[in-house]
């Protein structure tokens, strides 16, 4: 056999050099479903874990480009797939109905299975094309699939979605869009456990118990009709910013904080199921996958459990004058179908915004939904001619109400907030699960690149999933004395508590850093985002002012250049100006922020 080539990372490659019949496919990072004896194609990068790269860096191999590097590819993605999830949704509905003996209007539907409906149709569209891709490069090939045996159903939306990130049900997916393909291929069996959210942390418990209190004194004091009253969802307000909403408005506004729904398992109902064989489709070839296996992989919530959940779903208030939420929309299946429900019986629904890319990025499927099943949406300050009257600007709900940053002369830390993206995609939007290695060779680079003298004050707050990435271990790799932050400090505590705060990514924390005028230097690569062009300027002008920057070497030289001199650079009027003109529009602060909301509130409870 000839030595291994070398590629421009210097990692090492597959030798195309060498003569055989048949390249290995490897699918997963589940090494059980490898064989190393031949030479090996991992289709992506989600294949090789950081942790086990004693296992795999010396091998044959060749890791296949990510799908998504051409922007142009991705946005005729987005359309077509928006074209598929509009076809299919009508059918759908029209099933549903058929099978529940109901009769309701598209918009019901949308709201029950919309969330679910497109993550599905993403992340199938994505493995399909992986495999396109492979097939495309390698017209021999052997692979080892997930028995049938072993295939799950997901019981709701969250479970498909946590199960759609990590290894075992991906296996299972490419399985079956490799079983079609007419090989004798070999089949192992896996435990596919069905997937949980595991990050509870002490001070969620604890303030869920601050607002179980609040929920039950407020709804006890019954200060207006309960089925007259508008009911904010599990919101992003503070306990305190909600006590004056409650008192304002007159007891027309009150919380519901949901609790986590336990789902039991169900037994496929095979006459439900065999309806959605049914669904007619265009015929090209992954259409036809959709119409193979979407009897078997809808979540048991909208089939076998719906009219369990519906029952529970009676709970709630049957005729509330609005609802106002912000992410419960997307896997509070209970709160969904009571808000369908509502909707078709006269209620108004409003979503507001919950994160800070909305309005920012080109692509964002999750936004699309929320706002074309509310009557109105609350931004965060931004509105475009396409939306127009459906957007209504307002005061950031999650700002409300947090005090000021102040200067410290004794803090010396440099708070950096990281991010972390799935290793599998799950939803089509920038950035994409491809990004992810760059992202961890920028994140290296930065703390290299800043001045060793203060490499010490940085404290590194890693996302709160690292998805199998092993980011923290390959930091520590090469920096093992960096402070790694515990996600049991707040956030809103560690940054009310930083001389200086650095940010990797276009999220949400930028945005909460930027309103509380908190010293902030901002980085992230161009390539992985996909901004709207009404965003350019504003970006522009923090860019030119020294917030924003490109690359991680410059974002570091930054810090070194104004660390000892925060409290002057950040003061400077220019940069100032900047920073206020884009939280006006993507982070909006007001000092009548109450006042504005419940005046808004009011004017809800007061509509016919």
């Amino acid at each position: 056999m000839t030595e291994l080539e070398n590629n421009k990372d210097g990692n090492r490659v597959l030798d195309t050099s060498f003569h055989y019949d048949k390249v290995f496919l490897a699918t997963t990072a589940l090494e059980d479903f490898w064989d190393i004896t031949k030479p090996i194609v991992f289709l992506g990068d989600w294949c090789l874990r950081y942790s086990r790269r004693s296992v795999w860096e010396n091998l044959n191999k060749e890791v296949l480009d990510g799908i998504w590097k051409d922007k142009r590819k991705f946005h005729d993605a987005y359309l077509y797939l928006q074209e598929i999830y509009e076809l299919l949704l009508k059918q759908m509905a029209e099933l549903l109905d058929e099978v529940h003996e109901e009769h309701h209007n598209i918009r019901y539907w949308r709201i029950i299975i919309g969330p679910w409906l497109f993550h599905y149709l993403d992340v199938l569209y994505d493995r399909y094309l992986c495999i396109e891709q492979a097939m495309e490069k390698y017209k021999y090939y052997d692979t080892i699939i997930l028995n049938e045996e072993s295939f799950v159903t997901p019981r709701s939306t969250l479970e498909f979605v946590l199960l759609s990130v990590d290894d075992p049900y991906n296996l299972q997916i490419y399985s079956r869009i490799l079983s079609a393909k007419e090989c004798n291929f070999k089949k192992k069996s896996y435990n596919l456990t069905k997937s949980e959210d595991q990050n509870i942390s002490k001070n969620n418990i604890l303030k869920n118990i601050k607002r179980k209190i609040i929920t039950k004194f407020m709804h006890s004091i019954a200060l207006a009709d309960a089925n007259k009253s508008v009911y904010l969802v599990d919101p992003y307000f503070s306990n305190k910013s909600i006590i004056k909403l409650f008192l304002k408005t007159k007891g027309k506004v009150k919380p519901i904080f949901t609790t986590e729904e336990k789902l039991p398992d169900a037994t496929p109902n095979q006459n439900m199921r065999n309806c959605f064989k049914n669904i007619s489709l265009n015929n090209d070839k992954f259409q036809k996958i959709i119409a193979n296996y979407l009897a078997y992989d809808i979540p048991y919530v909208f089939l076998e459990s719906y009219k369990m959940i519906k029952k529970e779903s009676f709970n709630y208030p049957s005729k509330p004058k609005a609802i106002v939420s912000w992410v419960s929309w997307y896997f509070d299946e209970k709160f969904k179908i009571w808000a369908a429900i509502a909707s078709e019986a006269g209620s108004s629904l409003y979503g507001v915004q919950h994160g800070g890319t909305h309005g920012i990025d080109k692509y964002m499927q999750s936004m699309d939904h929320e706002i074309a099943i509310t009557d109105k949406y609350y931004s965060w300050g931004w509105n475009y001619p396409e939306f127009h009257e459906r957007i209504v600007p307002m005061p950031a709900s999650k700002i409300i109400g947090r005090n000021k940053f102040k200067k410290n002369k004794n803090n010396n830390r440099i708070l950096f907030a990281g991010n972390a993206f799935p290793r599998y995609l799950y939803r089509l939007q920038y950035p994409t699960n491809n990004h992810m290695k760059k992202y961890c060779d920028y994140v290296i680079k930065f703390i290299k690149s800043v001045n060793l003298a203060y490499q010490k004050f940085i404290n590194y707050r890693a996302f709160i999933q690292d998805y199998g990435l092993d980011i923290v271990k390959r930091i520590q790799n090469t920096y093992p004395d960096l402070v790694m932050e515990d996600w049991d400090i707040p956030f809103q505590e560690s940054l009310m508590n930083c001389k200086l705060f650095v940010c990797d990514h276009l999220g949400t924390v930028h945005a909460e850093a930027l309103s509380l005028n908190v010293p902030t230097i901002l980085f992230w690569d161009t390539e992985s985002i996909i901004n709207r062009t009404e965003v350019n300027g504003y970006f522009s002008n923090l860019n030119a002012t020294g917030i924003l920057h490109y690359s991680p070497e410059s974002a570091a030289n930054k810090v070194s250049e104004v660390y000892d001199n925060v409290d002057d650079w950040w003061s400077d009027r220019e940069r100032q100006s900047a920073r206020l003109e884009f939280c006006d529009k993507f982070a909006k602060i007001s000092p009548n922020a109450i006042d504005e909301w419940s005046n808004e509130l009011n004017k809800i409870s007061r509509r016919i």
